[in-house]
């Protein structure tokens, strides 16, 4: 019942409101933290070293070794003086140094009176300058010098000439000499033209009882080509 027009509230009308109102305090949204969240400590991205931009120091000097096949024309070989070609050296910068060595095939020197024998066979230095090397490619040019060793036989079926002994003639020998090399890291090809000087080539001659009669006079100006592999440390 109510008193002097005013509106009563009963005690459960009063639970029921307080009730209403904390539900719509509940269903109220919080505001979301709208970073993604980690489980545990954040981890942190390594730091990256300093990387020296400068390239590894490269040493100056590198061994090299060739072995090959060479020719030599000696102006009276049919086919040259051939035969295996080698050297071993080194390399500082664009300077080259090396020992160089060949052994030739014993050629045939024939006439109408005998059949003449003749190796040449060399031992000397080389030293030359790249003028150009870059990509695996190389250009030198140098002189070489050393000894050449002629060794001669002669042989013949006419029994009115006689042989004489077997004999080893040594001459000095130098000129010039180009290189080119083609190299893939440290195993390529390489080619040398050259200009061999003989001084002394040996005189083969015939000889008589009051005169002498010159046979196959070798060229003093022989010309040299040479190929094979070569090889590069480091």
């Amino acid at each position: 019942p109510t008193f002097g027009g005013e509106i009563g509230v009963t005690p459960k009308q009063a639970v029921a409101a307080r009730t209403e109102s904390a539900e719509k305090r509940k269903s109220v949204p919080k505001p979301v933290d709208p970073s993604p969240r980690t489980e545990g400590a954040e981890k942190r991205e390594p730091v990256p070293k300093p990387v020296d931009p400068s390239p590894p120091a490269v040493s100056p000097w590198k061994l090299v070794a060739f072995a090959g096949w060479q020719a030599v024309i000696d102006g009276q070989s049919s086919i040259g003086q051939q035969g295996i070609a080698g050297r071993v050296g080194a390399a500082w910068n664009r300077l080259r140094f090396s020992l160089t060595g060949s052994f030739s095939l014993p050629a045939d020197l024939e006439d109408r009176l005998t059949t003449i024998t003749l190796s040449r066979h060399a031992a000397g230095l080389f030293g030359g300058y790249s003028l150009l090397s870059e990509s695996g490619y190389r250009f030198d040019a140098g002189v070489h010098a050393g000894i050449a060793f002629f060794i001669r036989s002669t042989s013949t079926d006419n029994p009115l000439v006689q042989p004489s002994v077997d004999r080893v003639t040594a001459s000095l020998l130098f000129g010039p000499e180009l290189q080119i090399s083609w190299l893939r890291r440290w195993l390529g090809l390489s080619v040398a033209f050259a200009l061999d000087v003989v001084p002394r080539p040996p005189k083969l001659v015939y000889q008589y009882t009051e005169t002498t009669e010159p046979v196959h006079p070798l060229w003093v100006f022989q010309p040299r080509a040479c190929a094979g592999v070569e090889l590069r440390i480091p």
